[in-house]
This record gives structure tokens, sequence and C-alpha cells, in this order.
């Protein structure tokens, strides 16, 4: 008789192609945007700058005042040295890293679900946080290495946790370890996870010699990246001088776009989103005590009486959290327009409210039964860890996630944990549901699936309208970027003059932000008053303290561009710094004025001045 196995194909070659499949769709998307992503005007310079700068003698805190951690601009400067100092090198860093997120969240989906499903969520992750049609939120040219590194090893941290949860192999958990070390020496987004990884371990008993290697492998990476930063030159001293600038840093103009984008809790004191922190603390407070009142009800009147209470509530939170995915992945833009990114705050919150009740519920449940979490099924454990380490790695943002900032960077994790909620815990996990054929898991599974893959057709929709806005080439010696037609040309002129009319050995200043010009064309600048945003004239002591460090460090061409920063709550650079304007109008001379025609686009129209100092004979 033939083998059965014969003729069939291996579960492993059919999870590769599936693999594959996704790798593909990341590839293509990778292509289409290749260059179209960010603004070199935009942070992007500092990502370019730092490690150009890094290899030619200057010491991060030091020379360049940097307000993250340090181990990005390191592997950066790595991948410089190792390769080339072009666009295509960072632009490939990014991408690896967003792979690297990618694929964790495939495998952490398949710890749930099957190879297609698995699949499906991981797609829209891609197409929902990935890729911006904005100019600032993007992974794949991110404004901030270092936040991208971050998530990147947080995630590959909690799927080790979970998949030390399931096997208990100690390799998983140290490891897991030494990615949240990795993760908060890059930035400090993400370290909520921190204690409910230490929870974990003392929770599942991890023996005292594995918990002390834990700590080991855990600071490893930081201690690395701190001797590597003393060895270079750093002193105790210089830190210390670094740390005054940081504390002038966030006192006065980034309490202000910390207040009004949300920053753990900050965004609960400012009076322009008391509305937001209302409406989300009300919506948090009552979805709380609708689930403890229904997991109460389900035990004490009976999961017949009980089912028709949950199903209400249900109802209520399901429908909201389709609508707020809907928006969060790209659907009905006009949602967006009307009521701007208050609709993504309920992102967090929402992922909050049911993870906790779910969590209480379980709690409850296990108490009537005298079942311990350590009895129930792998699977359920590694939902609740997964669930919760997505909330206190969340942290940052779970009052508050606003998608024009950084909050791209933070819904991979939220987006999967609502699809554990929605496509694991409520079909499969809740009785209620399973008697309610209304909530039959299969239904609901399709129709879920069915809404996710029209949300990824209008997704599809945007980003063919970002492309074809964005095809504008800015071209550079260190590589092209993609922009729309006006800044495009705008910047294009601007490069073109400074290589033709600017000598390679002045000294030219791009105010408020634009050291990308000296990172394309050699351009000696003050690298650690590399940019003029609000909160550098805060870090140097204010506007008058850090005109005298420009006159000390008086540049031979100055550069002024008309972006606004309502961020900080000012417009451009001669209303926030009208006492540096007005000496740069009297120490130099405008030479020349950029500014493209404007096209039919919705961007601002940027224009640049270009101030020639005055020479005195």
């Amino acid at each position: 008789m033939m083998n059965s196995s014969v003729g069939r194909t291996p579960e492993r070659l059919k999870e590769l192609v599936t693999l594959g499949g996704l790798t593909g769709l990341f590839i293509l998307l990778t292509v289409l945007f290749w260059g179209t992503q960010g603004d070199p005007l935009v942070d992007r310079g500092r990502e370019l700058l730092f490690p150009q700068q890094m290899l030619r003698g200057a010491v991060l805190y030091r020379d360049l005042f940097n307000h993250q951690g340090p181990l990005a601009y390191q592997l950066n400067s790595l991948a410089i040295f190792l390769f080339s100092d072009h666009l295509t090198t960072y632009l490939t860093l990014a991408a690896m890293f967003c792979f690297s997120v990618l694929m964790v969240c495939y495998g952490i989906a398949r710890q749930f679900f099957t190879r297609w499903v698995a699949l499906t969520i991981s797609a829209i992750i891609l197409m929902a946080s990935f890729f911006s049609i904005n100019r600032t939120p993007t992974l794949m040219f991110p404004y901030s290495y270092s936040i991208l590194y971050a998530l990147s090893f947080y995630m590959s941290a909690l799927f080790c946790l979970l998949l030390w949860i399931r096997h208990r192999q100690a390799r998983w958990f140290f490891l897991a370890s030494g990615l949240m070390g990795a993760s908060a020496i890059s930035k400090i987004d993400f370290i909520g996870f921190i204690p409910l990884l230490v929870g974990a371990g003392w929770y599942y008993g991890l023996p005292k010699k594995n918990k002390e290697i834990a700590v080991l492998v855990f600071l490893g990476v930081p201690l690395l990246s701190v001797v590597s930063l003393g060895l270079r030159g750093l002193t105790w001293t210089d830190f210390m001088a670094w740390f005054g600038d940081f504390r002038r840093y966030t006192s006065g103009y980034a309490s202000v776009f910390y207040g009004t984008h949300g920053f753990f809790l900050t965004a609960l004191k400012d009076v322009a989103f008391f509305k937001t922190a209302v409406v989300n603390g009300g919506l948090f407070l009552s979805g709380l005590s609708l689930f403890v009142a229904v997991h109460y009800g389900v035990l004490k009147v009976g999961l017949l009486k009980g089912q028709r209470l949950l199903g209400k509530s249900l109802w209520f939170v399901l429908v909201f959290g389709l609508a707020v995915m809907v928006y969060a992945t790209g659907g009905f833009p006009w949602l967006g327009f009307i009521i701007r990114d208050e609709a993504l705050t309920f992102v967090s919150p929402l992922v909050l409210i049911s993870t906790i009740s779910l969590g209480l519920g379980s709690w409850i449940t296990r108490k009537k039964t005298r079942q311990t979490l350590k009895e129930q099924s792998w699977k359920e454990q590694c939902a609740l860890w997964l669930l919760f380490g997505c909330i206190m790695g969340c942290l940052r943002v779970i009052f508050y996630l606003d998608m024009g900032v950084y909050g791209n960077y933070f819904l991979p994790p939220l987006l999967l944990a609502l699809a554990v909620l929605g496509l694991y815990w409520l079909p499969e996990k809740s009785l209620a549901i399973a008697k309610c054929k209304l909530f039959s898991p299969s239904l609901w599974k399709v129709s879920l699936l069915s809404v996710i893959l029209i949300m990824v057709g209008v997704r599809l929709a945007l980003f063919y309208r970002h492309i074809q806005q964005n095809q504008a080439p800015f071209q550079t010696v260190k590589g092209t970027l993609l922009l729309n037609t006006q800044r495009a040309n705008t910047l294009q002129n601007v490069y073109d003059y400074l290589s033709d009319n600017v000598p390679k050995s002045a000294r030219v200043f791009m105010m408020p932000d634009g050291p990308f010009f000296n990172y394309a064309l050699g351009y000696e600048t003050d690298a650690y008053l590399f940019s003029w945003h609000p909160p550098h004239l805060d870090m140097k002591g204010g506007e008058a303290a850090t005109l005298d460090r420009f006159k000390a460090n008086s540049p031979d061409y100055v550069l002024i561009q008309n972006d606004h920063y309502t961020d900080y709550g000012v417009k451009d650079f001669s209303r926030y710094a009208p006492e540096i304007m007005r000496y740069i109008e009297s120490a130099y001379i405008l030479e020349q004025r950029f500014e493209a025609k404007q096209t039919n686009e919705i961007v601002p129209s940027l224009s640049v001045r270009l101030y020639r100092k005055v020479q005195i004979e």
C-alpha cells in the first residue's frame, strides 16, 4: 500500500511557501515605496549626519547632542564603515529591521492561528504601519532609527518570552532578556515590557542561577554600548554637561510637544486634548465596569442568562474595535479628515480595556474552578502574556496614539493584540460566544477576515495615490529621494546651487532643520547644535544664549527654510527666534531665494533663503 505521505505537500514546505508569499509582498511594497518615504528636512538629516560625524571622530553626547540611546547610531556608523555612506545603506538597514518585525509578527500569530490567518494578520500589520502616506511616521525611512531598532528588539523579546512559556527552555528567556537590553539602550519607549519579563520569570519559578544569567545577558548590549562610548573619549564630565542640556531640552518647548502628542500620561495635561482624555478615560472605566459586571453575571446567574448580557457588551466593543481598525489601516479617509487623529487614540485604550477585562474574567473563572494559570493550556497562557506584554510595551501611548508622529511604531504590537483578541480569544475561548449562533467561531473569523481584506484594498488604493504624488526626484551624490514636485524641485535647486557656488570648505548652517545638506555635501556645521528646533534653543539656555553660541561659531552661509513647527506651539523660525533672525539679516546678505512653483498638492509650499556672511575688510 502506498505511503499516505506520498504526493502530499510536506507541512514544512507549506510553511515556507506561506513565508515566501509574505516576503514577496514585503519586497514588492519596499520596491514600490523605495525612496518615497520620509522627508530629508524632518529629523532624517540627524540620522544621516550623526554616523558620518562619528566616523570622523565625533563622540555622542560630547560632540553630538543626542536625546536618544546610542546603539542605533553605533550600528549605523558601523554599517556605513563596512559598506558605504549612502542612502541605499540606510534604506537597506531600515528594510532589514522592518522585515524582522514582520517575521516576528507572523511567528507570534502562528502560535494561535493557521498559516493563512497568520499571513493575513501579518499582511495587514505590514500595510497599516510599515509604510506611510505622510512625511513623518514611516518605518521604511524612520525619523529615528533608534525607535525602529527598539521596536524590532522588543517584538523579538516578546516572541521569545512566548516560546519560553510554551517550551520552558531557558535559552528563550535568556534571548528575551538580551533583546530587551538592546531595545532599552536603543530607545526607552518599550521599557515597560521589562517588569513583565521579570514577572514572568518569577511566576514560573525561573531558577536563581538562570535569573542571574538573564540579568547578565540583559546588561550585555548596554554595557558594550556604554564602554564603546568611553573608549571613544566620553567622560563623566561630558555626560553630566550633556545631562544638563538634556534637562533644559525637555523643560520648555519639548514639554508642549509631549503634551500635545502624548508621552505616557502627559497628554492628560494639555487643555487641547482634555476632550480626548475624558473620552478615553470614560471609555476605559465604563468598559472595565461593564466587563466586570458581565463576568460576574455569567458566573452568578448562569451561562444562559449571562450570555445575553455578554453579547450586548461584546457588540459594543467589537464593532467599535472594527471601526478603529478600519480607520487605523487607511479605510474611510474622510473620517480621519473630520475627526483627525482622535479616532486613533482609541486603539490603545481598546486593547487595554479588552485585555484587563479578559484577564480579570480569566482570574474570576480560575477562582471559581480552582484552576491556576499554569494549569491552562500553553496557548491560553501565551495569549494572556502576549496581551499584557503589548500593553506594557506600549505604555507610552496607552492613553493617546498619535499617528502623525510616532504612532506607526506602536501599531504592530497593538494590532497584533487586537487580532489575538478578535480572532482567537473571543470566538474560541468565550463560552458565551460559543453558545451563540451569531458568534459562531467560523462565521466570526470569515466575517472579520473579509473586513480585513476590504481594508487591504482601501490601503492599496491609498498607497497608489501616495506613490503617484511622490515621483519627483531629489538627486544627490548620496542617493535619490522621491518627493512631491514642489518640495523636490525646491530642494534640488538648493542642492545644485550650493554644489556649484559654495566651496566645500565653507561652514553652512540650515535653520531650523536640515543638516541633510551638510551630510550630502560635506559642509562643516555645529554638530552639537545641529538643529534649531524650538527645544534646541531651550537646550542652550534660551534664544539669547543660543545667539551667543551662533556668533562664536559664525558660519559662512545660513539657509533658512519656512517649515512650521506647530507641534511646539510656534510657526516658522523667524517667529520663535526673532533675535537670531534679526542678527542674520544684519550680519549676512540675502544671496538667493529658492521656491519652486506650487502644484495642486496639499503639502505646504517650501521656500528656502540663502544668506552669505558679510566680509569685513
